[in-house]
């Protein structure tokens, strides 16, 4: 039977937990960001592991399938990644906080997201239950980065295309 990876947490996360909070870093984004770092985890270890034998039994269509979403699950958790790490940057005084929001707020491109309830019907289980919480959890952060800033402050990724935005 396989064993996921992340089934303990790396002694470098527990660090950098234990940083944050010492400097003083909110609780929500140190519990969130662990949180980031466990999604971070399971999605390594899916792809990783379980999408090549999941990938298997598949048709060539189901295939694309599966590689398009967890091209999806890994933009998501890039961005969320990239987002906490230039939070911590901007508590921690690396850059400013001009600079994250011109630089480092959450994309809303719809493209992140599954739309098509078609493509779930041959993925896995776990790899459709992996999209749904990063989905989740990339829309409670969005909510946390719409906090940071006014709507003025918010990149237009878009290009003015509403096909991009999230409705």
């Amino acid at each position: 039977r396989w064993e996921p990876l992340g089934s303990e947490v790396p002694l470098s996360v527990k660090r950098r937990e234990h940083k944050m909070q010492e400097q003083g870093a909110p609780k929500i984004f140190s519990k969130t960001f662990e949180e980031a770092m466990d999604l971070l985890i399971e999605s390594r270890d899916y792809i990783a592991f379980e999408e090549k034998i999941d990938s298997a039994s598949l048709g060539i269509a189901e295939q694309l399938c599966t590689t398009l979403e967890t091209t999806r699950l890994t933009s998501r958790v890039i961005n969320l990644m990239t987002w906490f790490l230039a939070r911590r940057a901007v508590h921690e005084g690396e850059i400013e906080m001009e600079e994250f929001l011109d630089e480092y707020r959450l994309d809303q491109r719809s493209v992140l997201f599954s739309n098509d309830e078609r493509t779930l019907k041959g993925l896995s289980e776990h790899l459709v239950e992996l999209m749904e919480r990063s989905e989740a959890f990339y829309q409670r952060v969005s909510r946390l980065d719409a906090l940071t800033g006014n709507a003025s402050n918010i990149p237009d990724r878009t290009n003015g295309d509403p096909s991009l935005t999230i409705h």
